[in-house]
Parts: C-alpha cells; structure tokens; sequence
C-alpha cells in the first residue's frame, strides 16, 4: 500500500454488519423493514459514536431507537436523520456539504469524522458500493505523496468497502451527499 501521512486514524475499529443477528431483525423504522435491509444510516451513526469515549460500548441495537425516528418504511434514514443522529451523539458543528473539496478541508483539521452517502454509479477502479443508495462512516484521514486523499470507510453492508481507500481512484463519482462534524 501506498505511504500515508496520517491526520486523523479511527479510535476504534469496529465495524458492525446492519444484518448482525444481534440487531438485523428490528424495525427500522417499522417492520416490514429491518436493520438488515435499511440500517445503514443507522450503523454509520453508531459507527461515528464509537469514535468517542463516551460511546464507545455502543452498537447499533443501543442506537436504533433514537435514529429510527428518522427512517422511512422501505429507504432508510433521511439525510436529515444523519446530521440530527450525528450531533445527538456528541459530534459538535456538523455540516451536510455538496463539494468534495469542503469535506478535505473540514478533514484536515484532524478532529473530524463523518458519513458519507455512495449512490450506483461505479468508482474509476470499476468499485461498486450500492445498487441504490448506502452511508458509510469515514473515521480517519490521510493523505499520500502524490496529493491523493485517503480515508478510513467503516461499512456496514455486505460489499465490505471498508478499511482506507483513496478517493481519486476507489470513491470519486459515487458520492451524493456527505456530513462531517
């Protein structure tokens, strides 16, 4: 793998399936849709909590019953739903931003985690992280030599896009939305 200068690295690096048996069955918000088939907005959340000392026994089934107040029956959480999620459980001054080049910069102050929102178009290296619409949680950082961005993807679906990955060649062209705070 490439050098990487860290700026920021994931305090903790657990990574919860939305189709855990432990959670994959609950109503989110109301049955018939579950954790496992609409939770990842959910899991991105818990997945941002954990980064912190006050959260870090959390899971998805702890955070479930505040987030599913902002899901709907058969797409998952709202985009509003993620900055409230994010901010109840302690992430301060968390902004929804358009441009990726805001995002690097809100990154770089090396404090900041976040969530972002992957549509179905593919990446340049033909990645693929959705069929419809999916959050993921950015928990770290980095950039490489080049210039490239670098960061740490805790995924909760079954694509297992999850570990460091650079956006020039893993992520551009698959984003729709993107949170940090």
């Amino acid at each position: 793998m490439t050098k990487l200068k860290y700026i920021r690295k994931p305090n903790n690096y657990t990574i919860f399936k939305q189709y855990d048996s432990r959670w994959g069955r609950l109503p989110y918000p109301v049955l018939p849709s579950t954790m496992a088939s609409s939770g990842c907005g959910c899991c991105a959340v818990t997945h941002c909590a954990i980064e912190q000392d006050k959260y870090m026994g959390y899971t998805p089934k702890n955070v479930q019953p505040y987030m599913k107040q902002f899901a709907e029956r058969g797409h998952g959480t709202l985009w509003s739903g993620i900055t409230k999620g994010l901010e109840h459980y302690g992430l301060k001054n968390v902004k929804s931003i358009d441009d990726i080049a805001e995002v690097w910069k809100e990154l770089a102050k090396g404090d900041r985690v976040g969530v972002f929102l992957f549509g179905n178009n593919h990446a340049p290296d033909g990645r693929i992280f959705t069929s419809g619409g999916h959050y993921i949680a950015v928990c770290g950082y980095a950039k490489d030599s080049k210039g490239n961005d670098w960061v740490y993807l805790k995924d909760s679906g079954g694509r297992n896009n999850e570990g460091w990955l650079c956006y020039q060649t893993s992520i551009r062209g698959t984003l729709k939305k993107m949170w940090v705070g």
